[in-house]
């Protein structure tokens, strides 16, 4: 299995799942789930893309097809013509 962004994100970030879950207001185990595939509502996706420094569409793109590590600038549709 490929790592999430999430999960990339994380790693990035240079803190610990348990670091991002305390800046989220999340349990750890409850944010390890989420990095391992369990699906999450909108208010846990915008907390954790908040305590990464980073846009949910980041996290988590519509196209599902990005494996690559977020940019903390930029959109992720921003495309090289």
């Amino acid at each position: 299995m490929k790592p999430t962004p999430l999960k990339l994100a994380i790693v990035a970030s240079g803190r610990t799942q348990k670091e991002i879950a305390l800046a989220a207001g999340l349990s750890e185990p409850h944010v390890s789930r989420i990095v391992n595939g369990l699906r999450c509502d909108d208010d846990t996706k915008g907390a954790l893309a908040t305590a990464l420094g980073l846009k949910v569409d980041d996290l988590w793109p519509h196209d599902g097809a990005s494996n690559q590590m977020p940019e903390r600038s930029g959109t992720s549709s921003e495309i090289a013509a």
